[in-house]
């Protein structure tokens, strides 16, 4: 787990692989919504038809996990976590490597 003021950072390629891509995006936004309906923010971001249920899957699983630490590892007074997550990346080329960072700030 990632301490209050932690940072993860992730360089996606989406020229190479769009599918990863498209997970960590998710993922990153999705904990930023930690707090708020992030479940539904997965289902209709990545559930377009039957072929995004694999890549829907794996982001899913993996805020559900961080989500249920949260839960297991902070008093009962205290389950917020509170995400910043920014890409960076550089206009007008949709294909160049990007990179995400998530800050934790609570």
């Amino acid at each position: 787990m990632i301490r209050t003021y932690g940072i993860i950072s992730v360089i996606t390629y989406p020229q190479s692989n769009e599918d990863e891509a498209i997970a960590v995006l998710a993922f990153m936004e999705g904990l930023s919504l930690l707090n708020k309906d992030w479940d539904n923010f997965i289902r209709t971001t990545l559930l377009h038809d039957d072929n995004d249920r694999y890549i829907y899957n794996i982001v899913y699983n993996a805020l559900l996990y961080v989500s249920d630490n949260i839960a297991r590892n902070v008093d009962n007074n205290n389950k917020k976590h509170v995400w910043r997550v920014f890409e960076h990346r550089p206009l007008g080329r949709a294909m160049s490597p990007s990179l995400v960072t998530a800050t934790k700030i609570q």
